[in-house]
């Protein structure tokens, strides 16, 4: 079947003219053991036919984990910085990658790219300018991280996962991201070393080198599931920096210090999302967030004024914790002064009292993919992801 493969596809290229065209190819861990299946000409030819027409390439996707025979992963990669092709879309998944080969032609045209991979130790060049990236779905070490950040002056949108090793280089003037309103960060530090006396330093000086003006949405998830207690400076120093005024935050992490405090200074927060034991820790947290116990006087003791959604996520599903947080959270609705709030449950959430709320309560209960479906605009996909678009259309 592979040997039909070529004269097909230049049929296929011939027919779609000047318009362009997109593709996906992989060769994921499992391929090699049915390396006899496969044609490896035939392979080899179709992808000779894919790089003679890289001028035509609109988007691509080139998923690797192993390298593939005859070295095709590479043919199809050493062609983009040429600059021949007019790629508007471009998504990496390789476990050795060296990201700066990949811009050593300004890729003018590029909006959208996600690269996965964190290889270290190769020899980082000047990269070239990306001035229309608008959406960055990168997952690398930190330097090569903030060298992307620097060549890409109107992204809007990125996601970044980031390994904070020791010894790591940081650029010596502050990033300005003028444009970059949401920002979903994922940070870790080495392995053994995701303590708050290791990762806080780093994270600190992370985010130190960043100054985002615009930013209005951030996701963020701080040293996995440790249950040891992060700190909020870096992220506080930041806003605080950047003179941000952040209406979206969703929290991934199970154990924050000084949490209260931290949202105290975040007066236009509309939506919270924030995960149960967070919660459950701190009981005078579910009071502060839904009702004001003094409303007819100036001091106002409940936090985020102008908070309209609180989502609930649980790390496990079903869990006793969540079902008593969430009859709490119910309870205090009813409480005079409690404000009009969505209760935003996980899926699959049953507890007596969501299908049918006291009489008083200000709640209004939406399940987690109903929730997530009305806010398309907080849930959008990052990066290079065309071929999820043309499946939902």
């Amino acid at each position: 079947m592979w040997s039909n493969y070529p004269e097909i596809l230049k049929i296929w290229i011939s027919r779609s003219r000047n318009h362009g065209f997109s593709f996906i190819v992989g060769w994921t861990i499992g391929n090699e053991r049915f390396l006899g299946d496969y044609d490896t000409a035939a392979i080899g030819a179709t992808i000779d036919v894919l790089v003679q027409n890289c001028a035509k390439w609109q988007s691509i996707s080139v998923d690797a984990q192993l390298e593939a025979p005859g070295n095709f992963m590479n043919q199809i990669l050493s062609v983009i910085p040429q600059g021949k092709a007019k790629i508007q879309q471009i998504c990496v998944d390789r476990a050795e990658f060296a990201i700066d080969k990949l811009f050593t032609f300004p890729l003018v045209h590029l909006t959208h790219l996600t690269i996965y991979t964190y290889a270290r130790n190769y020899p980082i060049r000047s990269y070239a300018l990306m001035e229309n990236l608008l959406s960055l779905s990168l997952s690398a070490n930190n330097f090569d991280i903030m060298r992307l950040l620097s060549q890409a002056p109107r992204l809007r949108r990125a996601k970044l996962h980031v390994k904070l090793a020791p010894g790591e280089a940081y650029p010596s003037a502050s990033i300005a991201m003028t444009y970059l309103h949401t920002l979903d960060l994922k940070v870790a530090a080495g392995a053994g070393e995701d303590t708050p006396d290791v990762l806080d330093p780093r994270f600190c000086r992370f985010l130190g080198c960043l100054c985002l003006p615009a930013l209005k949405t951030l996701f963020i998830d701080i040293g996995g599931g440790d249950a040891r207690p992060l700190r909020w400076s870096g992220v506080v120093d930041l806003l605080l920096r950047s003179e941000a005024s952040l209406e979206n935050l969703e929290m991934r992490s199970f154990a924050i210090a000084s949490f209260t405090q931290f949202l105290e200074g975040l007066p236009d927060l509309k939506h919270l999302a924030i995960t149960d034991p967070i919660l459950i820790q701190d009981e005078k947290l579910i009071c502060r967030l839904i009702y004001d116990p003094l409303p007819s006087t100036n001091v106002h003791a409940r936090l985020c004024q102008n908070l309209e959604s609180l989502r609930i996520t649980c790390p496990i599903f079903g869990s006793t914790g969540l079902r008593f947080l969430l009859r709490s959270v119910i309870d205090v609705s009813t409480f005079e002064g409690a404000r009009t709030l969505v209760l935003v449950v996980p899926n699959g959430t049953e507890i007596s009292g969501l299908q049918s709320l006291p009489p008083g309560s200000s709640l209004k209960i939406v399940k987690d993919w109903d929730w997530k479906v009305q806010r398309k605009d907080l849930y959008e996909e990052f990066g290079a992801n065309w071929w999820n678009t043309e499946l939902q259309s």
